[in-house]
């Protein structure tokens, strides 16, 4: 795993003509799994609590916990982007 010194952070994709989430719940979405993205990079999957990621985040425990009712729900949203190419192919 990797050091906090040395954890890449992720930056927001950028895609080619892909335009910006559509809604604010969208929006606040996407921003979550950066931050999610970023604080698993650090402390990996085990090491990071719902806790850590709301501080990440700047929202309340119980306000993450309405986008996402687990972390493992969170992981595989993080992941889906990534796996979905395979699946299509």
């Amino acid at each position: 795993m990797a050091s906090p010194s040395t954890a890449t952070r992720v930056s927001p994709p950028r895609r080619h003509g892909a335009s910006a989430p559509a809604t604010r719940f969208d929006r606040r979405l996407s921003e979550i799994l950066i931050h999610a993205t970023n604080v698993f990079c650090e402390k990996g999957y085990e090491g990071a609590s719902m806790r850590d990621l709301s501080r990440a985040s700047g929202m309340s425990l119980a306000g993450l916990y309405y986008y996402f009712e687990s972390k493992e729900r969170l992981l595989f949203l993080i992941q889906k982007p990534l796996s979905q190419p395979l699946c299509d192919g």
